[in-house]
């Protein structure tokens, strides 16, 4: 056994015999690196390994903790189907979700829900140095976070869509979206989509 795989399963010991419980703060990298006599490298590969299994989370300059335990009926999702539009509950992959939102409630507990609509200030820099690294030069008063596909296109539709044109929607897609454009009574045309993808003949016959 590979010396970052001993420290893991000595940590996962620990949470499963209840020394350690959700919420504890784990030992430093540092600190850890002395207990257990390897570099600090090493340490740093068993923690982030225990992050994508989802034992450990990691809080913004405060360090890593244990994460709340989370458990699923049945074998373990391998593949998760997204193409429905109405994703079933079992097949999305609930435990990534859940890691992703203890981490985020820790690291923005003290900042307010009331957020411009064009989405999270810090993020926004963040896409626009990485766009900038990928020699995509915009400024950020240019992007716009939205929560989900369905509030992008609702935003695109309501704000470029002339009188005389539709709207070309891939078939199936969110129910959601669907209500939206019964509702605005938004004239549509539809692509049929399987499990290759759409016609691209289909898609060039539209434009």
């Amino acid at each position: 056994m590979k010396k970052f795989e001993f420290i893991m399963e000595d940590i996962k010991k620990q949470i499963k015999s209840g020394k350690l419980v959700e919420g504890d703060r784990l030992p430093s990298i540092a600190t850890s690196a002395t207990l257990y006599a390897c570099s600090k490298g090493t340490v740093q590969r068993a923690y982030q390994q225990l992050i994508a299994e989802h034992f450990l989370y990691v809080k913004n300059q405060s360090g890593f903790f244990v994460a709340k335990p989370f458990h699923l009926s049945g074998a373990p999702e391998t593949v998760y189907n997204l193409t429905t539009g109405n994703t079933l509950i079992n097949e999305f992959p609930l435990k990534e979700a859940q890691t992703s939102l203890v981490q985020a409630l820790d690291n923005y507990q003290y900042q307010s829900l009331d957020l411009s609509y064009k989405g999270i200030p810090s993020l926004i820099k963040i896409l626009q140095k990485h766009l900038t690294n990928k020699k995509l030069f915009v400024h950020e008063d240019e992007i716009f976070i939205n929560e989900g596909i369905h509030q992008a296109f609702v935003d695109i539709v309501s704000s470029f869509l002339k009188k005389d044109k539709y709207v070309l929607i891939e078939n199936p897609t969110y129910s959601y979206t669907n209500q939206f454009l019964k509702e605005k009574k938004i004239p549509t045309k539809w692509i049929n989509r399987t499990d290759e993808g759409i016609s691209m003949t289909e898609l060039e016959a539209f434009f």
